[in-house]
């Protein structure tokens, strides 16, 4: 295996453990609910799980409320050309869901995507199978796409650009 993605799963790992009681006191303290933090943890409850019904799966990664509107078009296009489609959109920020919800539901499916924990990784991806993990614009998470790819699941990234900054900041990283 590569030393370096090793070595950020041990130290996610580490964080996951030291954190995560820190986590839930923030979450508490702040007034967010519960549900939120288990989301996060890539722990769902049974009706979004429920709700997951057709095929195949698809799953598009939307981080804030400008990828919404990009996940919006999708889902009309997605819905247009498969009608038998199950999708997710997961979303990183509190304000990214609740425009979500606004949007697309009930059609959708719309989640909280999971912290780049490899427990909370594999948990949320083992609970939705998608067919396919989509990440709108340039959300490159370690855990979840080699996640993905070892348990079988497609992945792509939509509208993703990296501009001459940014490639500088990736190769910094690239054994990772």
């Amino acid at each position: 295996m590569n030393p370096a993605y090793s070595a950020y799963n041990l130290l996610g790992r580490l964080l996951y453990l030291g954190l995560l009681p820190t986590l839930r006191i923030h979450a508490y303290v702040c007034g967010r609910p519960n549900e939120t933090m288990n989301q996060r943890l890539g722990s769902y409850p049974p009706d979004l799980i429920s709700q997951q019904s057709g095929s195949p799966r698809i799953w598009l990664h939307a981080a804030s409320v400008g990828e919404i509107g990009v996940a919006e078009s999708i889902v009309a296009s997605l819905t247009r050309l498969k009608p038998d489609c199950a999708l997710i959109v997961s979303t990183a920020t509190e304000h990214g869901y609740t425009y979500a919800l606004e949007r697309l539901a009930p059609r959708v499916t719309c989640i909280y995507a999971p912290v780049d924990f490899p427990q909370a990784v594999d948990k949320a991806l083992k609970t939705f199978r998608p067919d396919l993990f989509a990440c709108l614009e340039t959300e490159i998470w370690p855990n979840l796409l080699i996640t993905a790819k070892t348990i079988g699941i497609k992945t792509a990234i939509i509208n993703g650009r990296i501009s001459v900054r940014s490639i500088k900041g990736y190769l910094k990283i690239r054994p990772l």
